[in-house]
């Protein structure tokens, strides 16, 4: 339950502000914009008929938040395929859902008992308004220039799938103050598939209804942050810094020695979460330990010399992405100009994300690669095109 102090400060108006029209329009835009950003048709589809006559469609939403029937139904899971690892588990939850989802994590994040607890950790990084990868890499070059000769570089192992929600719920109930809010937050991350007996023995890979949170949700990143707040809390300190994007760790510190201990202690906490990180020694695929004089690739980066660029593995994924597009495309009628839009889509994507990255010469290097692959595609596309 919470305390008394936090009750005063967060008083229990926040499921009300839930289902207020100004939260859910704004939650609708963040949807809808999404939405239309989404590589799946069905998506972009049920996004503009809601579209069609969204304000009464809020207008229910609203009502039925007030007297406490909103109901979410079951999710669709699917499975990506990744080159060398497990499939990743992703849901789609009803347009809805996810306006609602939305709403919730606006309302959670202004919250200042909550928004002081979980999303003002200055070793987190992922999911936190306006922080990300520039912010994890910058700190983790300025700990480099500080003195930290060593890292480790290590995952939580499942971390979604792993979440022990109750623990997480508690968590934010304690600062959040207001037990009908944690409730609705409990219901909205709870995963329930409605296509089982399509996914067959990959459902295993999915959270089930007491324990995970479904990968991409919105409110997936949140729950983990408050789990691990007090992780974030105990590992840094007497020369170690622990940065932690979602389940991405990074140990750097003066000594290896001094990592390796740091890493055994993170270890043991993370265990008492029911939670794994991966080890270097047993696990190289997953984890990397050493000098960091040698370069350090975290968060699709490369780390070295007091800079950072598009790691090899993130600038073969995207050439790698470019030719399936035109690839897939080579044989559709009608196809090259919107495989062409695809790809630059992508690009631009791929300078969005690592625009920080001073790193001119690469990117050059990218452009001239993808050029001559489109040239080539643009060649044998061209009648296609004037048509």
């Amino acid at each position: 339950m919470a305390s008394a102090a936090n009750q005063l400060d967060n008083p229990p108006l926040l499921f009300e502000r839930v289902s207020h029209p100004a939260t859910l329009g704004a939650a609708w835009v963040h949807v809808k914009r999404s939405a239309e950003r989404s590589a799946s048709r069905a998506v972009r589809a049920e996004a503009r008929r809601f579209d069609e006559d969204a304000d009464r469609r809020l207008d229910r939403i609203a009502a039925e938040l007030r007297d406490e029937r909103f109901a979410f139904p079951p999710v669709r899971g699917l499975t990506l395929s990744r080159a060398g690892k497990r499939p990743r588990p992703l849901v789609i939850a009803p347009v809805e859902s996810r306006i609602v989802a939305r709403a919730l994590l606006d309302v959670l994040q202004t919250t200042p008992a909550v928004a002081a607890a979980f999303l003002a950790v200055p070793s987190s990084f992922g999911g936190l308004p306006g922080r990300g990868v520039e912010q994890a890499v910058a700190t983790a070059i300025a700990a480099v220039s500080g003195g930290a000769a060593f890292y480790l570089r290590s995952d939580i192992a499942e971390f979604f799938r792993a979440i022990p929600r109750a623990r997480a719920l508690a968590a934010i109930e304690a600062q959040a103050g207001d037990g009908r809010l944690v409730h609705l937050l409990d219901l909205a991350t709870r995963t329930e598939l409605d296509n089982l007996a399509e996914l067959g023995e990959r459902a295993a890979l999915f959270p089930d209804a007491a324990t995970g949170v479904a990968q991409g949700g919105s409110l997936s990143t949140l729950l983990g942050n408050a789990l691990l707040r007090g992780f974030d809390e105990a590992m840094n300190g007497r020369g170690i810094a622990c940065l932690r994007y979602v389940d991405d760790l990074l140990f750097l510190g003066p000594r290896m020695a001094h990592v390796k201990k740091a890493f055994a202690s993170a270890v043991k906490l993370l265990a008492g979460l029911g939670l794994r990180a991966y080890d270097p020694e047993r696990e190289p695929a997953k984890a990397a330990a050493g000098q960091t004089s040698a370069g350090i690739e975290w968060l699709g980066c490369e780390i070295k010399d007091g800079r950072a660029w598009p790691s090899l593995r993130s600038r073969r994924g995207l050439v790698a992405r470019v030719e399936r597009i035109l690839s897939s495309s080579e044989h559709t009628v009608g196809g090259a100009s919107s495989a062409l839009a695809a790809v630059e889509e992508v690009i631009v994507g791929f300078r969005g994300a690592y625009g920080f990255c001073a790193s001119p010469e690469i990117f050059r290097s990218l452009d001239a690669q993808i050029g001559r692959r489109v040239e080539r595609y643009f060649r044998t596309h061209r009648p296609r095109l004037v048509d």
